[in-house]
């Protein structure tokens, strides 16, 4: 369910922007004519299987391959020594002691880690060599638990490295809550998470028959990873092509090089034959990175009526095996830790440890649902301690609108926001004092469906880490046209976005515009896709290349007409371009491009746009759920999220964005974990196992959108392909709490199942509730004691945090 109405002031009248165009790409997609990585034609190609370490961490004394590489249809095997690539960084480095082998090099670090690679004829045929092959592992100490690894006397994963620790940020000391007349306390659980794209993790590459090496990939970014795959190979990036074919999603995990490319690329160049990676759901569970995984030491300090006098946090985050950009991220909920809220004073210190588990990276929002979840958590455990409606205390402390532009007291600069308008949109569409008596009445009749309502307001940071990007356009004699962008569509709609800011301007019928991109030979420069950059700042490229486009179209025009270039018009209803009140003399598109042809000119225009820094959209979402009291089973009913990332553009576009991060947020909420046993065993590394949420456990969610534009770019957009996941999942998790908190209860950790809810239940009836609180790890305390000044983050890591 959808609120078409919006705001008023931004319609825009007799243009196709803002308007409900339909997606062009789906007829190719359900066609099946738009290809996958799997369905690419690669004749005499062989298949990489990936052999993967059972052991968590140990030292390899030999791996046994000669049984495998007599079996049928297998080519080659190679191992670390046989493949002589160097270790190297993933998306981004860390510290130079982390760089990893893309085949396991004397040590395994966690299960799943590839120690070979068998090249077969079939796929089949390489499953069947892969399971011949067996490692001589000795056990080391394992580390599955983040606050473990950084203890005292544990062994080091990175001997070399001295201890655990992959990134440490010590805040000065600025928060005494010693004053305060409150102090709100939480140890909350932000659990890690798996990707589960529905096209799992694949590579592809084959030597051209220039001798060039071409790499397809199912990536989010093409020309980051045609300069990483470079690097790692020794290679000239002139030297490689990078080809993304249709991506089955993204969501932050398809990112940057994987250990796996590496490996494909290097085995194709030394076998001379095409190599194919496509590996089965459990490997992409267990090797694609992870992401979230952080426990927050969180209090909030609180005068009597309700104002806010402080914040501090401790958080411990979870690099997994090798840290990359996944270390970073707790730097990023870090810098988000102001929110949407006025608070005097913040202090917030990260450790992150390296463990014996997948290596961690971005999903969905990459340390913004954490923040957001911090902040959303405190705030509606203090709204229980003062007996104060969550809404009524948020209104007291949300940071006004005259404000903005904002910098906050960790860094960040909000560009625009109104953020009270949201929450009273979302309390009006939900009903929520009609909720509110509901839920009184079912706890006087002592009802066991316990009725919660749980509120989240949140902001986000998009197109941080870099906003620059490239676009251009060329329209053909036929009057079709072709669009060209650096950034990478998996799903998201970027051709027909793309295509509404060209109609706009030219009167092109979108299913008349088609889109390249994903290829580093077509696209000549890129940033790809993360961070909800793509309209903002590619829509501001392509509406600049068109602008240019226009001019040159205008002037050739002139000439052809006569007439003088100010005279010249486009006719965005007709799609002509012609001499202003004489519109029997209009030249159509395709006839324009066919004269620019005769005398030797393309019509076609590019641009690089650069934009002064990120945007910061915003939001309020309420979640109303019911708890069975007897089995902690919690149902979701309904799920309203009113979202503001500037001015929209294409609403469909953004009601599925919101329906879909609505989707992932109530997952992480309710569902979804990965764990490992104490010996570094994944337990969750299929679809049986690690529950992701269906349609048959979601409602119709009721999306609407508020329209505060930024004033950084042209179109005034902000991204919105994460801000949903950001506000459903606290909305949800206090929601849960909400319906049980006349019991006692304050607070129940990801995901809420119904075994955790159930067990919260009967706690609170027994008077055993725990503690939500309890002191943070001793590591802070020894950090502080050995640092002599506070420690800042690495400006190129922050930036990448801020951009995926």
């Amino acid at each position: 369910m959808t609120d078409p109405s919006r705001e008023p002031e931004l319609q825009r009248p007799g243009s196709i922007l803002g308007t409900r165009v339909l997606r062009t790409e789906d007829p190719g997609l359900l066609t099946g004519s738009r290809k996958y990585l799997a369905d690419l034609d690669l004749p005499n190609k062989l298949h990489a299987v990936f052999v993967r370490s059972d052991i968590a961490h140990g030292i390899i004394n030999a791996i046994h391959t000669d049984e495998a590489r007599t079996l049928p249809g297998v080519v080659e095997i190679l191992t670390a020594a046989e493949l002589g690539i160097a270790p190297h960084h993933g998306f981004v480095a860390v510290h130079p002691d982390f760089a990893r082998p893309p085949l396991a090099d004397g040590r395994v670090r966690f299960v799943g880690e590839p120690i070979a690679v068998v090249l077969a004829e079939t796929f089949e045929q390489g499953e069947d060599a892969a399971e011949m092959v067996w490692a001589d592992i000795d056990s080391l100490p394992t580390y599955v638990d983040a606050e473990d690894a950084l203890g005292l006397d544990t062994e080091t994963i990175f001997p070399g490295h001295g201890s655990n620790e992959a990134l440490v940020i010590l805040d000065k000391p600025r928060t005494d809550l010693t004053n305060a007349d409150v102090v709100v306390r939480g140890r909350y659980v932000n659990q890690r998470m798996a990707v589960v794209p529905m096209e799992p993790d694949c590579c592809a590459a084959e030597i051209g028959t220039d001798g060039r090496l071409v790499f397809w990939a199912s990536t989010q970014m093409p020309h980051g990873l045609h300069g990483q795959l470079a690097g790692a190979l020794g290679m000239e990036p002139a030297d490689i092509r990078v080809i993304t074919p249709q991506v089955g999603g993204g969501f932050g995990g398809k990112a940057g090089i994987h250990a796996e490319y590496t490996v494909v690329a290097a085995a194709s160049r030394r076998t001379g034959r095409p190599v194919v990676w496509v590996p089965p759901r459990s490997d992409d569970m267990k090797a694609l990175p992870h992401s979230r995984g952080q426990i927050q030491y969180a209090e909030l300090g609180c005068t009597t009526d309700g104002d806010f006098t402080g914040l501090r946090v401790r958080l411990v985050g979870d690099a997994g095996a090798y840290p990359s950009v996944g270390a970073y991220l707790p730097g990023g909920t870090r810098r988000m830790a102001q929110g949407t809220y006025a608070f005097p004073t913040i202090e917030f210190d990260v450790a992150v440890a390296v463990t014996n588990t997948t290596p961690m990276g971005a999903y969905r929002g990459a340390g913004r649902p954490e923040a957001t979840a911090l902040l959303e958590r405190l705030v509606d455990q203090a709204a229980l301690e003062l007996g104060i409606d969550p809404i009524e205390l948020r209104r007291r402390n949300f940071l006004a609108d005259d404000v903005f532009p904002f910098t906050t007291l960790t860094g960040n600069t909000y560009d625009s926001g109104r953020y009270a308008f949201p929450l009273e949109r979302a309390a009006e569409a939900v009903g929520y004092d009609t909720l509110r008596a509901e839920q009184a009445q079912r706890r006087t009749n002592g009802d066991h469906r316990l009725l919660g309502i749980g509120v989240a307001a949140y902001v986000e940071i998009t197109a941080g880490g870099g906003a620059d990007e490239f676009g251009a356009i060329e329209v053909h004699d036929d009057g079709s046209a072709t669009i060209y962008a650096g950034t990478q569509s998996h799903g998201q709609g970027h051709q027909t976005a793309y295509a509404m800011l060209v109609a706009d301007q030219t009167g092109i019928a979108v299913d008349r515009i088609t889109l390249v991109d994903g290829d580093t030979d077509r696209v000549r420069t890129g940033g790809g896709t993360g961070g909800s950059r793509s309209l903002q700042l590619g829509g501001s490229a392509i509406r600049g290349a068109t602008e240019a486009m226009v001019t040159k179209a205008r002037q050739l025009a002139a000439r052809l007409l006569e007439a003088d270039v100010a005279d010249i018009v486009v006719d965005t209803t007709a799609g002509t371009i012609g001499v202003a009140g004489v519109p029997a003399q209009a030249i159509g598109w395709g006839d324009l491009a066919a004269r620019a042809a005769e005398v030797g000119d393309q019509l076609d225009g590019e641009f690089d746009f650069h934009q002064d820094g990120a945007t910061f959209p915003f939001g309020a979402h309420i979640s109303v759920v019911e708890v069975d009291a007897d089995t902690g089973k919690v149902t979701l009913l309904r799920h309203v999220a009113v979202d503001d990332c500037g001015t929209v553009l294409a609403p469909l576009l953004v009601e599925g964005q919101q329906h879909g991060g609505i989707a992932a947020g109530v997952g992480q909420a309710l569902f979804e974990e990965v764990r490992f046993d104490t010996d570094g065993n994944p337990v969750t590394s299929n679809l049986a196992d690690y529950g992701i949420p269906t349609a048959a456990e979601l409602p119709s969610f009721e999306t609407h959108s508020t329209e505060t534009p930024t004033p950084l770019n042209p179109l005034g957009a902000k991204g919105i392909g994460e801000a949903a996941t950001i506000g459903a999942t606290p909305a949800v998790q206090n929601a849960v709490i909400d319906a049980v908190s006349h019991l006692g209860v304050r607070h129940i950790d990801l995901p809420c199942t119904p075994e955790r809810v159930w067990s919260t239940i009967r706690d609170a009836r027994a008077g055993t509730l725990a503690d939500p609180w309890r002191d943070p790890p001793e590591v802070f305390a020894r950090l502080r004691a050995a640092a002599t000044a506070p420690s800042e983050e690495d400006a190129a890591g922050a930036a990448a945090a801020d951009g995926i």
